[in-house]
């Protein structure tokens, strides 16, 4: 009978300690096993199985079980891919700085696409003599983009080192200075070099004209070629889809067709995009909730989208881009008029990284689904950085793969947690109980004593 009460009592302290952690499990393979920190880029599956909205349930253990520092970061962004280089035509002109320089008028020839073609510097007082032409008038017009900086060369004859002043204009007539930095540099010292031909522009430069002026008004530079630096951005990241089954498609008559769809995860969806039939034009109000019972939130309003076929050829409004990101589960579409046909709902995302510290011995896994554990906080961030101080500022941890998904828990995992404290008082009280009828029966069962 005691052992029944023990029994009841422990119970459930023995449900709990064998309480499920995580609905599912991939292996990491490492590209580095010596490595300090790795990546991993989520996919659909992972998505699919973590149940927060914040992806709290999605961690990394060791070999041992226990959790390592992780952190998921936003999209990858592709590498920065190198400026470029834009020739533009250029032009020697008397020095302004220059003896008798008010003495000189400046007159421009421009072709039929409004670029110069000739610069033609003329003296307007009587007996000046031909000036030196020691700075450049660079027709900016063709960068066709900001221009960051100006690359030059020049033919070499002996060292070299010359600053230049940098002016802007639109007219050819008013000159604005623009604040610049560096020098042309070329010097040599047996089989050693130094050569810097760049002048870069502290902010872009969106000027027509572009001045450079010597700091020496006599110093000529044999200029041959100058070039406009043109920055080019980061690509997007690579859009993901998913395309909602028709099935969970339901229609809701009303002043216009309202559509609902429901998504099968947790994806970080930015882009949304409606397929319609050919020739159609819809106005869109696009919403989403977490849940069922939860309010209706706008994520695009009004929005056009239409899908023509003119003479055989397709054409489509672009995907709506969404003010943030959003994980919600449940959509809805709602047009400006009756639709006879239901659209299909295209949401875009851009994978996440998820990245994590070495700690502890390998192999690890990647482990998501799961009602009770959340991931802990990491310093992941400082270390990252710390490592980019290191390595280079385009530095990203060496990318890890994953494995065939198995099953830890099921579906166990994602059993909410229950309140133990009730069912443990319940048990006590039981068990007292019982112990006290054991008790009372064995004094009842005991014979009593003989006179």
């Amino acid at each position: 009978m005691r052992r029944l009460a023990f029994g009841l009592v422990l119970a459930p302290l023995v449900a709990l300690a064998g309480a499920a952690d995580y609905r599912l499990q991939w292996p990491v393979q490492l590209a580095r096993p010596d490595a300090a920190a790795h990546r991993i880029v989520l996919e659909a599956d992972v998505y699919r199985t973590v149940q927060r909205a914040d992806l709290g349930d999605l961690d990394v253990l060791d070999r041992d079980g226990a959790a390592v520092p992780a952190a998921v970061l936003a999209p990858a962004r592709p590498a920065r891919r190198a400026p470029r280089l834009v020739p533009l035509p250029w032009f020697r002109l008397p020095s302004p700085d220059g003896a008798g320089a008010r003495d000189w008028a400046v007159i421009g020839r421009a072709g039929p696409d409004g670029a110069l073609q000739e610069i033609e510097a003329r003296s307007v007082a009587a007996g000046s003599g031909e000036a030196p032409r020691t700075a450049l008038l660079v027709d900016a017009r063709t960068a066709r983009g900001p221009v960051t900086a100006l690359d030059l060369q020049w033919q070499s004859s002996g060292a070299l080192d010359v600053g230049y002043r940098v002016e802007g204009s639109d007219d050819l007539d008013t000159w604005h200075p623009v604040p610049a930095q560096g020098r042309l540099v070329d010097l040599q010292r047996d089989a050693e070099r130094l050569l810097q031909r760049r002048i870069a522009l502290q902010s872009p430069s969106s000027w027509r004209y572009l001045r450079l002026t010597p700091e020496h008004a006599d110093r000529i530079v044999p200029i041959t070629a100058v070039h406009a630096v043109i920055p080019v951005a980061r690509a997007a990241p690579d859009a993901q889809w998913r395309a909602l089954a028709p099935g969970a498609v339901r229609r809701v008559e009303g002043a216009g067709s309202q559509f609902e769809f429901e998504l099968d995860g947790r994806y970080p969806i930015r882009w949304a995009a409606v397929a319609m039939d050919a020739n159609t034009a819809v106005r869109w109000h696009l919403e989403s909730r977490e849940s069922g019972d939860a309010p209706w939130r706008t994520r695009a309003a009004p929005w056009l989208a239409f899908q023509l076929d003119d003479a055989g050829e397709r054409s489509h409004s672009p995907p709506r881009v969404l003010d943030a990101t959003v994980r919600d589960r449940h959509w809805r579409l709602t047009a400006d008029r009756q639709v006879a046909q239901a659209p299909a709902l295209r949401l875009g995302y851009a994978p996440e990284t998820l990245v994590f510290l070495a700690q502890g011995s390998g192999p690890y896994a990647l482990v998501a689904g799961s009602a009770r554990t959340r991931r802990a906080d990491a310093p992941v961030a400082p270390v990252l950085a710390a490592l980019r101080e290191r390595h280079g500022a385009e530095w990203s941890p060496p990318a890890a793969t994953l494995g065939a998904p198995s099953v830890r828990a099921g579906q166990n995992a994602l059993e909410p947690e229950r309140d133990w404290t009730t069912w443990l008082l319940w048990a006590a009280l039981i068990a007292g109980a019982l112990l006290v009828i054991a008790l009372a029966v064995s004094v009842l069962r005991t014979p009593p004593p003989k006179p």
